[in-house]
């Protein structure tokens, strides 16, 4: 028989949905080494994507940046979408109640 988790699984799933992409629900189960990962990719999505958009927008030229610039906002596009369906996956797996904790013991209770 499974262990079950003290973690709720109302609360994994609300931070799931809403802070999903930073891995704030992998941090509440106490997976701190993905939650770390998802973290850092989101944030270096998220750095990369305003730096492009802040450049394209002040940029004299945007004919001169705009090859280069291109290919880093795809990068930093991939790199969101990637982290975006990681948390949608973790979304599905927490509702279907088969996400378990850092001793994997399972989030069952509501």
């Amino acid at each position: 028989m499974t262990q079950i988790s003290p973690k709720s699984r109302l609360t994994t799933t609300l931070l799931a949905v809403f802070l999903g992409v930073f891995g704030a629900h992998r941090l509440y189960l106490e997976k701190t080494k993905t939650a770390l990962r998802m973290l850092i990719l989101s944030m270096a999505g998220f750095s990369i994507l305003g730096t492009v958009l802040s450049v394209r927008a002040y940029s004299i030229d945007q004919r001169y940046f705009a090859i280069d610039l291109g290919v880093v906002l795809a990068s930093a596009s991939i790199i969101l979408i990637v982290v975006g369906i990681w948390a949608f996956v973790d979304f599905i797996v927490i509702v279907s109640g088969k996400m378990t904790d850092k001793d994997g013991k399972s989030i069952k209770k509501w």
